[in-house]
């Protein structure tokens, strides 16, 4: 008799995540990921209540391995809150139809994304902001590198990686002129 092929949570959560970012999140039902997975929907259905149960735990799978992705596109930059944002839009690139999961539909907002957030106003603040002007600061920054993501995302902008950064200091750059301590 041949042994049972095993397939876990794991492996159902990896797979899940691959389907939907070769194909999009429509692509991700039962059968589909069994056929990926050459079982039966039957382990699936033994590891998540159901449908709902396992998209909700790899939304979180998903809005975890961003943070990783997001903490190392930090450690590359001299600018911690530049970094972060340079994060989210190379993750757009890389990363489109994951993109949309957590920043193009009511997901992320969240006591994670709001802890990030406060920690990068506070790093502004370290630098002589007040908070309302760090919050604004940030906010601001973040709406245009947002922009930016979300035309990747759709399509709608081709620029290369250096267009980007280019931009980007420009805005952050006008930004800082804007609040400046000396007001």
């Amino acid at each position: 008799m041949p042994a049972k092929k095993i397939i876990s949570k794991e492996m159902i959560l990896i797979e899940a995540i691959n389907l939907i970012e070769e194909e999009g999140t429509l692509k991700l039902n039962a059968r589909s990921l069994a056929n990926r997975l050459n079982c039966s929907t039957q382990p699936i259905y033994h590891s998540f209540i159901n449908m709902d149960d396992l998209f909700n735990q790899v939304k979180l799978r998903i809005r975890d391995d961003y943070i990783i992705f997001l903490n190392e596109s930090i450690k590359k930059e001299t600018n911690y809150f530049f970094g972060n944002l340079l994060g989210m839009i190379n993750y757009a690139y890389l990363h489109p139809k994951l993109f949309e999961i957590i920043y193009m539909r009511p997901f992320l907002a969240d006591e994670t994304n709001l802890e990030l957030n406060e920690n990068i106003i506070n790093g502004i603040m370290k630098i002589g902001y007040t908070h309302e002007d760090a919050t604004n600061f940030f906010y601001q920054s973040w709406i245009f590198a947002y922009g930016i993501a979300v035309q990747i995302v759709t399509g709608f902008l081709k620029w290369n990686k250096e267009d980007i950064v280019n931009i980007l200091n420009l805005q952050f750059e006008a930004l800082k002129k804007y609040y400046r301590k000396d007001k």
